[in-house]
């Protein structure tokens, strides 16, 4: 076997099971950060030494302007240089994956070995968290299946990347028994549930929705087909309303949907309860603002009228990450519900906020550039809706929800990962037409 395949294996191994590593394991949480920063490296410089001709991939240019700006803040803010290490390992992590996978000579076999290793690794959270949860006993919103995060927003944000990917088997599947993938992609509620998050039962059901709209543009097949998926839309909608109300009803304060009678007034709590959660600061007086959506309108308030004074280095890296470090966040007086954007504002300047929504962004460029939909075959199309459904999901999470783009590895690393297979010139199998083959190659090869 390839020993950059292998390596690759270990690497999403220690990605899917740390949590696991940390609590049963004993393992410490700095060595396994540190373990992944240098397996990271150590993959790229095997796959530099065994490439007959090493490329840059596609948005390596925005990478490495990002990472400079952060060093720049790192040195006109005089933050400490480890400080800097901590906060940029995710990108780092993430480039070197990136790159790794897009020049490496995989055959097909191994391709799909890889692809159906790392989709059994998210499959196996759904069981870890449905043990913790029923046998255990354990309800922790850190707790994330084999995975420990050191902020239980990433309860929710896991499941709507798995989801997304299960909704793309059920749509582009040759199998007549896709259905069983469209069920099975609920169960990562699980997750949520196990972590006691919430967002999570608002935010799946509007994936589907999301995911069925863009269906219907991407898939140009009969009439007749595209008829029975919207009956079947709508029976699942009706489903999943029912659903939706006692599973948020079992959450936190939500319990007190029960008293509404009429689907109108259900809805009309939960509006009201979401909304003062999100927007509970916004129009009291208080000293530290609080609830995402009031933080977000005081951060876009601050840069708009210019009275943000770090308007362009912020406070250095890792200026906001706890209460040793969080002067950023007194100076500014933010509370509870940081989204990714403020969190990265407060950090390293809206520079970097620019920066990094256009390395992002640039992934659906490239998507479109380097991936013809038409031309794959259902394997790729299933990556390739997938990852469109996930970068849906960044914007939300990031611009509004939470920073777990910023500083965990899981989501960055699928989205890359999966875009380098997509667009790697090598890898020929995804594509039926072998005039689009030709085509991309040379693309790629003028750029």
């Amino acid at each position: 076997m390839n020993i950059v395949l292998r390596l690759l294996y270990l690497f999403f191994t220690i990605l899917f099971t740390r949590g696991a590593l940390e609590e049963y394991l004993k393992v410490n949480n700095f060595i396994l950060d540190s373990s992944m920063l240098m397996l990271s490296l150590l993959i790229l410089l095997i796959c530099y030494i065994c490439s007959e001709e090493f490329i840059l991939p596609p948005i390596s240019i925005l990478f490495f302007s990002y990472i400079i700006w952060g060093f720049l803040s790192t040195v006109f803010t005089s933050t400490p240089i480890y400080f800097f290490l901590t906060y940029f390992r995710i990108i780092i992590i993430t480039y070197c994956i990136y790159a790794t996978i897009y020049n490496a000579s995989f055959t097909k076999e191994e391709i799909h070995r890889l692809i159906l290793f790392v989709f059994g690794l998210m499959i196996l959270q759904i069981f870890a968290s449905a043990f913790e949860m029923f046998i255990l006993g354990k309800h922790d919103e850190y707790r994330i299946g084999f995975m420990i995060f050191g902020s239980g927003g990433y309860a929710t944000v896991f499941p709507l990347l798995a989801m997304g990917y299960g909704f793309a088997i059920y749509y582009f599947s040759p199998y007549k028994h896709s259905i069983i993938f469209f069920v099975f992609s609920w169960l990562f509620l699980l997750i949520g549930l196990a972590s006691g998050k919430r967002a999570v039962m608002f935010f799946a059901p509007a994936l589907f929705a999301i995911s069925f709209i863009l269906y219907c543009f991407f898939d140009k097949r009969r009439k007749k087909i595209l008829f029975k998926r919207i009956l079947f839309f709508a029976l699942i909608s009706i489903i999943m309303i029912r659903v939706f109300f006692f599973l948020i009803s079992q959450v936190g304060k939500f319990g007190i949907i029960s008293e509404g009678s009429t689907l109108s007034e259900k809805l009309s709590l939960i509006n009201f309860i979401a909304s003062e959660y999100t927007f509970r600061g916004l129009y009291a007086n208080e000293e530290y603002s609080t609830g995402r959506g009031t933080n977000l309108v005081k951060a876009w308030n601050m840069a708009w009228d210019r009275k943000y004074q770090d308007f362009w280095l912020g406070g250095g890296p890792l200026s906001t990450a706890d209460h040793r470090h969080a002067m950023m966040l007194e100076k500014y007086k933010f509370g509870y519900g940081i989204p990714g954007v403020v969190y990265e504002m407060l950090n390293i300047g809206v520079p970097g906020v620019i920066l990094y929504m256009c390395l992002m962004l640039s992934v659906w460029f490239n998507l479109f550039k380097y991936a013809r939909f038409s031309s794959l075959n259902s394997v790729g199309k299933i990556l390739f809706f997938g990852l469109f459904l996930n970068l849906f999901s960044f914007l939300f999470i990031h611009i509004y929800y939470f920073n777990a783009f910023l500083v965990n590895i899981m989501g960055g690393i699928l989205i890359f990962s999966v875009l380098a297979i997509l667009i790697a010139p090598q890898n020929k199998m995804f594509f039926n037409k072998k005039e689009d083959i030709d085509l991309l190659q040379d693309d790629i090869t003028v750029n």
